[in-house]
């Protein structure tokens, strides 16, 4: 939570999906529990060099087998579950707490290069 932004990186399976819930509920719970602490002891964010409020820029789709320099079908289908629950679930939860680098922002960063906001990166 000290840091200015965070990327996720992925594996395209099944347990890697799952850790993006995993993640999701990580990050939640330690925004509650930092809002709580600010709260419960009267703390001053002005002063305090930590922000605590990392901004979420993307995934990195890694470690699948290439086919025709693309990820083979059976990867391709693990990715698009993984890209779908993060912009489906993990984006509008990290939006709704403020750790997230807005939608906007993303497509201007990724216009003409064929990803997708918070898709930063596909590396076999």
């Amino acid at each position: 939570m000290s840091s200015d932004y965070f990327i996720v990186p992925t594996s395209p399976d099944y347990f890697c999906l799952q850790a993006i819930g995993s993640l999701e509920k990580t990050v939640l719970k330690w925004h509650e529990e930092i809002n709580h602490f600010i709260k419960g002891n009267d703390f001053s964010m002005s002063n305090f060099p930590i922000k605590n409020h990392p901004k979420f820029l993307g995934a990195i789709q890694q470690r699948y087998r290439p086919r025709y320099e693309k990820p083979a079908k059976s990867f391709q289908l693990w990715i698009d579950r993984i890209r779908d629950t993060i912009n489906g679930q993990f984006v509008p939860s990290l939006g709704n707490i403020d750790c997230l680098v807005s939608n906007e922002k993303m497509k201007d960063i990724f216009t003409g290069t064929g990803l997708q906001p918070y898709d930063l990166a596909h590396i076999s």
